[in-house]
Protein backbone atom coordinates (compact mmCIF):
# COMPACT_ATOMS: atom_id res chain seq x y z
CA UNK A 1 0.00 0.00 0.00
CA UNK A 2 2.79 2.25 0.53
CA UNK A 3 4.69 1.80 -2.84
CA UNK A 4 1.21 2.12 -4.72
CA UNK A 5 0.60 5.36 -2.47
CA UNK A 6 4.46 6.56 -3.59
CA UNK A 7 4.11 5.21 -6.92
CA UNK A 8 0.73 6.56 -7.90
CA UNK A 9 -0.85 8.64 -5.13
CA UNK A 10 -3.47 5.74 -4.34
CA UNK A 11 -2.55 3.07 -1.79
CA UNK A 12 -5.46 0.20 -3.16
CA UNK A 13 -4.21 -2.62 -3.76
CA UNK A 14 -5.85 -5.65 -5.81
CA UNK A 15 -7.37 -7.00 -2.29
CA UNK A 16 -8.23 -3.39 -0.53
CA UNK A 17 -9.90 -0.37 -2.19
CA UNK A 18 -8.51 2.18 -0.26
CA UNK A 19 -10.98 5.18 -0.78
CA UNK A 20 -10.31 8.81 -0.31
CA UNK A 21 -12.15 10.67 3.19
CA UNK A 22 -14.26 13.55 2.71
CA UNK A 23 -16.89 15.27 4.45
CA UNK A 24 -19.42 13.32 2.67
CA UNK A 25 -17.79 10.28 2.24
CA UNK A 26 -16.15 9.49 5.96
CA UNK A 27 -13.60 6.40 4.76
CA UNK A 28 -11.30 5.39 7.22
CA UNK A 29 -8.93 2.21 6.58
CA UNK A 30 -8.50 0.27 10.12
CA UNK A 31 -5.22 -1.85 10.13
CA UNK A 32 -6.06 -4.36 12.49
CA UNK A 33 -2.84 -6.86 11.78
CA UNK A 34 -1.86 -9.32 9.18
CA UNK A 35 -4.80 -9.88 6.64
CA UNK A 36 -7.11 -7.64 8.79
CA UNK A 37 -7.67 -4.80 6.80
CA UNK A 38 -11.40 -2.97 6.17
CA UNK A 39 -13.00 -0.16 5.44
CA UNK A 40 -15.32 2.08 8.09
CA UNK A 41 -16.97 5.14 7.73
CA UNK A 42 -18.06 7.36 10.71
CA UNK A 43 -14.66 6.26 12.94
CA UNK A 44 -14.25 10.19 13.28
CA UNK A 45 -17.42 11.32 13.59
CA UNK A 46 -17.49 12.18 17.14
CA UNK A 47 -13.68 13.70 16.78
CA UNK A 48 -14.70 15.67 14.37
CA UNK A 49 -18.20 17.60 15.77
CA UNK A 50 -15.85 17.81 18.88
CA UNK A 51 -13.52 19.98 16.70
CA UNK A 52 -15.52 22.04 14.70
CA UNK A 53 -16.23 24.38 17.57
CA UNK A 54 -12.67 25.64 17.56
CA UNK A 55 -12.04 25.50 13.86
CA UNK A 56 -14.42 28.47 14.00
CA UNK A 57 -12.97 30.30 16.51
CA UNK A 58 -9.03 29.88 15.33
CA UNK A 59 -10.37 30.93 11.50
CA UNK A 60 -11.53 34.13 13.50
CA UNK A 61 -8.45 34.63 15.41
CA UNK A 62 -6.27 34.21 12.46
CA UNK A 63 -7.58 37.64 10.98
CA UNK A 64 -5.61 38.99 13.64
CA UNK A 65 -2.85 37.27 14.51
CA UNK A 66 -0.85 37.80 11.57
CA UNK A 67 3.06 36.75 11.46
CA UNK A 68 4.30 39.95 12.37
CA UNK A 69 1.46 40.27 15.25
CA UNK A 70 3.98 39.90 18.09
CA UNK A 71 6.76 42.01 16.38
CA UNK A 72 3.94 44.64 16.42
CA UNK A 73 3.14 44.25 20.18
CA UNK A 74 7.18 44.77 20.87
CA UNK A 75 7.18 47.75 18.69
CA UNK A 76 4.67 49.32 20.35
CA UNK A 77 5.87 49.26 23.74
CA UNK A 78 9.19 50.22 22.48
Amino acid sequence: MWTNFAHCGNPSTDKVEWKAYSVNDQNVMVIGGPGDLRIEQGLLADQYKAVLPLLGYYQFMDKFFTPGYLLDIIAARK
